[in-house]
C-alpha cells in the first residue's frame, strides 16, 4: 500500500537530505500503480518531494 502525506516547506527541505526529489519522481512516474494512488489521494507527481518505507508499504511526501 502507499499513502501520501502533506508536508510543509521546512519538512520538505529536511526530506531533501534523505531523498533526491528528481530521482523519487522518476521512480514514481514509471510506476502506474503509484501514480494512480497519488492522483486518487488528490496529489500530482510535481508535488512529491520524498518517500520512505519499503516496497509493500510506502509513504510518499507531497508539498
Amino acid at each position: 500500500s502507499a499513502t501520501v502525506l502533506k508536508v510543509n516547506e521546512n519538512e520538505a527541505h529536511s526530506l531533501a537530505f534523505n531523498n533526491d526529489p528528481a530521482a523519487v519522481k522518476a521512480r514514481v512516474q514509471n510506476n502506474k500503480w503509484l501514480m494512480e494512488t497519488i492522483e486518487r489521494q488528490g496529489y500530482t507527481l510535481d508535488q512529491i518531494v520524498g518517500v520512505s518505507g519499503e516496497e509493500n508499504s510506502l509513504t510518499l511526501y507531497a508539498l
